[in-house]
């Protein structure tokens, strides 16, 4: 019982970088919803491109709030980013295939696969990140 108290006092690092992680997920994805709209009303930007210049603008922004308040990274940036950059497109890749796969197996279960498929991506990233993009931070 001690143990679970003292875990509640002071949740280990990797806790609360999880927390903070998916805190500015949160942030970021509203971001991008606000930044597509945006593009398409105001600036007339396709679909296409709109959804490019929201995820380049989130993704900037996931890297600047994570480097700075999740990892607290002291890294050089132009090695991080690409890093990070890496990291996206690593988590990216996983969620399509997760998805393709689970959409073959599963066809009625568009919303659930499309879940797991995000949580794929976001873990992914989330540990790449961890481990490889701010790693030592």
């Amino acid at each position: 019982m001690r143990v679970l108290f003292d875990l509640l006092q002071r949740p280990p690092a990797v806790m609360r970088q999880l927390v903070q992680w998916g805190l500015i997920g949160a942030f970021n994805t509203v971001l991008c919803f606000g930044m597509i709209f945006v593009c398409m009303r105001y600036l007339g930007f396709s679909a296409l491109l709109a959804n490019l210049a929201a995820y380049i603008i989130a993704v900037t922004s996931a890297y600047i709030l994570n480097s700075r308040y999740t990892f607290r990274s002291a890294n050089a940036h132009p090695n991080a980013v690409m890093r990070f950059f890496a990291a996206s497109l690593t988590g990216y890749v996983l969620n399509a295939l997760t998805l393709t796969i689970l959409l073959r197996l599963y066809p009625g279960g568009v919303v659930i696969s499309q879940i797991c498929a995000m949580l794929v991506y976001s873990l992914t990233f989330f540990f790449l990140s961890r481990r490889w993009v701010f790693a030592g931070s």
